[in-house]
């Protein structure tokens, strides 16, 4: 698979430990999206500057690895998708930010 710039997609990956290791954490992380056809068509050709590389991805909030800071999923196998192509990761949760599940 191809971004929109020409460079590759890519994901980062972590392995689970412990009882956390048959478990799967899939991050899409949230960034902008194509906002019209247009947009997508300019950012996509413009081939006059090269893609810049995706730097590690820093493991924080609900991915991070460190107990202390995410006690639910700090030792499952996660995935972190890397957003480049446009596109819109959203939900359709009918739960409030303060309500659980």
């Amino acid at each position: 698979m191809w971004c929109l710039r020409g460079n590759r997609a890519s994901y980062s990956f972590v392995n689970g430990s412990g009882d956390g290791i048959t478990n799967w954490l899939v991050f899409l992380p949230g960034v902008g999206w194509c906002e019209n056809f247009t947009y997508c068509l300019d950012y996509g050709f413009n081939r006059s500057t090269p893609p810049i590389p995706f730097a590690p991805y820093n493991y924080t909030g609900i991915a991070s690895i460190h107990q202390l800071d995410n006690p639910e999923f700090y030792n499952w196998n996660k995935v972190v998708i890397r957003y480049c192509d446009g596109s819109s990761f959203t939900g359709n949760s009918k739960l409030s930010l303060n309500e659980e599940a």
